[in-house]
């Protein structure tokens, strides 16, 4: 009996030990994940910034450069626009700033654009809220995700339109 408790015991910390090293490769380096990059660039703090109708794309190849002459964590900036809605609305950012973080600089230019932040540990990707959504649905439903449930992630994807109940009644 006791032997078989043994080799239970060595099983089980030989599979949870795998499972350690599995998880920890799929995560990458250490300091690899987003909240390690988050607090990189909020350590990053921009003496001044001014930037008069720009074209967003301008303020972001400006924060890559910065970064990277800051000697912070590296941050690759992505404008994601598959469908071309930011380019469409071409957004012009203007603002003027002195001693801030430059996570405050990404919040306020997204602001401006009407766009959104996403960071994770390969880069920062400023888009839509709908393109980013789409994104991020298409890496959980991706082949790391295989075994999620398909009709969730497809009713998450379903839009639902506008309803106007002005004028009807309960019944």
């Amino acid at each position: 009996m006791r032997t078989i408790a043994c080799r239970v015991l060595a099983v089980t910390t030989l599979v949870t030990s795998w499972i350690w090293m599995q998880s920890n490769l799929l995560a990458g380096p250490p300091g690899n994940d987003a909240g390690s990059k988050r607090k990189a660039l909020s350590k990053i703090t921009l003496s001044s910034i001014e930037f008069e109708e720009s074209p967003l794309s301008s303020v972001l190849d400006y924060l890559r450069a910065k970064t990277r002459a800051e000697g912070g964590h590296p941050s690759n900036f992505i404008l994601y626009d598959p469908n071309g809605t930011i380019a469409e609305q071409d957004p012009k950012v203007s603002f003027k700033l002195k001693k801030i973080p430059i996570t405050q600089v990404i919040k306020y230019a997204c602001e401006l654009s009407n766009t959104e932040v996403l960071v994770d540990r390969n880069a920062i990707v400023i888009g839509t809220h709908d393109e980013l959504f789409e994104l991020k649905m298409a890496r959980r439903n991706g082949p790391a995700n295989a075994g999620r449930n398909g009709a969730v992630v497809q009713l998450a994807r379903t839009p639902v339109p506008r309803i106007d109940f002005q004028g009807a009644d309960l019944g």
